[in-house]
């Protein structure tokens, strides 16, 4: 059903496979790097625009708006075009933006380019990830599990940049330079890519992606990323805040195990592909999300107690680092003639989430009890399990009880655009 053959050792990594991995792995890690350095140049840019520094904060809202509309659109156009012409746009109009960004001498000059950087971030994302759907045939979850920890180490390494900028120069804005730059890269790179000619989607055409929009199983995927996303923005951003309402513990203590939060899902990531290798897909992310109830049900359980809540926080980053990677190249998968129409409706799902429950997760915490937060966190484990439960009985009754049973397997779904 929901999966993929097992992958062995014996699967061949041929050029294109490894420029394809290169050049999405320095695609996230310059998307993990410029959004991580957003933040801590907030300050430089309300000096530079006269502004203030809340009105700065609608920065972020710009860019999850161009992200969402990207994220719909792309996807159809790289179904079309191929989802490397998607990948390069994305990448230099990301790089543009954030030029505008760090040069807009206005309000006004800062958000729209930052409105331009979030088209482009919606693009490069699908676009990473989709190329390594195309190249990776065999080993897809591997390969975007892999892949995707390049996210994580530039999320980690812009703000230890910009702390030793801030201490050599006192501004952050040439980081914003250097992200812009380190954007070009993979658009350049991508440019020599030959992706196998199978691969280039889209040939089902506008009657495919309507069946896609149809598929029960396209919006059970996309809550099920709604639902992660939010918690995994959610448990990042109030952390350190959660450790002090609940245990008070103090906020320098709570930044450094938020530090440890983001560590842990990326290694999650590591472990996911190596798991990867011997385990299908469906069954890694029926792993990872009982995995996530066991950390969310310790925070509930250990409210009051800062070692227990980082013990949790250390289970759930693990937990998590699998979810996102493993339900695209499901996604990708399952919906093989349209991906770019499926992953984009998922991701869009997926930003919304990012910026609704992470709201909603700060206000049980903030004004409610903080054992309200960590209720959330459990509950959504339970409920991305019951959703992935939902769409395991509805691939089994699309193959029917002669082409797989109802059981979790390693064979992949048929594509619900070509009547599978």
């Amino acid at each position: 059903m929901l999966g993929f053959r097992r992958v062995t050792r014996h699967d061949p990594i041929g050029p294109t496979q490894r420029r394809a991995f290169f050049v999405s792995g320095a695609t996230l890690f310059a998307a993990g790097l410029f959004q991580s350095t957003l933040g801590p140049a907030l300050p430089d840019l309300a000096r530079n625009t006269s502004a203030d520094l809340a009105a700065l904060g609608a920065i972020f809202t710009a860019l999850f708006v161009g992200s969402l509309v990207s994220q719909l659109a792309a996807g159809a156009i790289g179904d079309r075009l191929g989802h490397r012409p998607v990948l390069i746009a994305g990448l230099l109009l990301a790089a543009l933006g954030m030029l505008g960004v760090a040069n807009g001498p206005t309000l006004a000059l800062v958000l729209a380019p930052a409105l331009v950087a979030g088209l482009g971030n919606g693009a490069l994302i699908l676009g990473a990830n989709l190329v390594i759907a195309d190249a990776f045939t065999e080993g897809r979850a591997v390969a975007l599990n892999l892949v995707n920890v390049f996210f994580g180490v530039g999320a980690i390494a812009g703000p230890a940049i910009v702390g030793g900028m801030l201490n050599a120069w006192s501004t952050a804005i040439p980081m914003l330079w250097i992200a812009s730059g380190v954007l070009v890269v993979p658009a350049v790179a991508a440019l020599g890519l030959r992706l196998p000619p199978a691969t280039q989607q889209g040939k089902s055409g506008e009657s495919g992606g309507r069946a896609v929009l149809a598929s029960p199983l396209l919006w059970l995927f996309g809550l099920l990323v709604l639902v992660y996303l939010g918690n995994e923005v959610g448990m990042g951003g109030w952390l350190a805040t959660y450790l002090g309402r609940s245990a008070g513990t103090p906020l320098d203590v709570g930044a450094v195990a938020t530090s440890g939060y983001w560590l842990a899902l990326t290694a999650g990531r590591v472990l996911g592909a190596f798991i990867g290798a011997r385990m299908d897909a469906a069954r890694l992310l029926l792993v990872s999300l009982c995995g996530a109830l066991v950390g969310g049900s310790i925070l509930v359980l250990g409210t009051g107690s800062a070692p227990v809540t980082v013990v949790a926080a250390l289970v759930l980053g693990l937990s998590f680092g699998p979810v996102y990677p493993t339900t695209i190249a499901l996604v990708t998968a399952t919906f093989h003639a349209n991906p770019g129409v499926a992953a984009g409706v998922v991701m869009a799902l997926g930003s919304v989430g990012g910026a609704a429950l992470p709201w909603l997760l700060g206000v049980l915490i903030l004004d409610v009890r903080p054992v309200a937060g960590a209720a959330l966190i459990a509950g959504s484990a339970l409920a991305m399990l019951i959703l992935l439960s939902l769409a395991q009985l509805v691939a089994a009754r699309r193959m029917g009880a002669g082409r797989g049973g109802t059981g979790l397997s390693t064979g992949s779904l048929g594509d619900p655009a070509q009547g599978g």
